[in-house]
């Protein structure tokens, strides 16, 4: 599935690392990229990789109704 993401309001580092993961392949490639940052830019990629997958759930939910069973299992967690 091909996905068409815009992230606003990152930094030039951010697009830079979001850059160097497009270009990758695999998960060996995302992995080798990941070491050969740096520690404080290997938490930043973790991070944009993270607000990659959640932008790509958040366009696969048409509307609330597609996750009730996800929302009642959040409510009943936080209710303990």
């Amino acid at each position: 599935m091909d996905y068409n993401i815009n992230i606003t309001g990152i930094t030039e580092r951010q697009s830079d690392i979001l850059d160097q993961i497009w270009m990758c392949k695999t998960e060996d490639e995302l992995f080798e990229l990941r070491m050969a940052l740096e520690p404080d830019e290997q938490l930043e990629m973790e991070l944009l990789i993270e607000s990659i997958v959640l932008a790509c759930l958040d366009s696969e939910i048409e509307s609330e109704t597609d996750c009730v069973e996800a929302r009642n299992a959040l409510n009943a967690l936080r209710g303990m």
